[in-house]
């Protein structure tokens, strides 16, 4: 998988991590802000929102805990 399969705009066929098909769902579904906090069963939702945020203008917030 790579981050271009994610961000893509268009239906592409690509083989995908549980966590990276979550970040391709909301970025379908146009999500703005993505929020979590180190640690949390949601990390590697996390990296990936991190790696494909900027150019997509999704802002990600990390909390110092819960």
């Amino acid at each position: 998988m790579s981050s271009e399969d994610v961000m893509s705009k268009g239906p592409v066929k690509a083989f995908m991590l549980a966590n990276e098909a979550m970040v391709r769902g909301a970025l379908e579904a146009d999500v703005k802000l993505y929020a979590a906090y180190p640690g949390s069963p949601t990390t590697e939702i996390l990296d990936t929102f991190v790696d494909v945020g900027k150019p997509m203008d999704v802002k990600v917030e990390v909390s110092s805990n819960e």
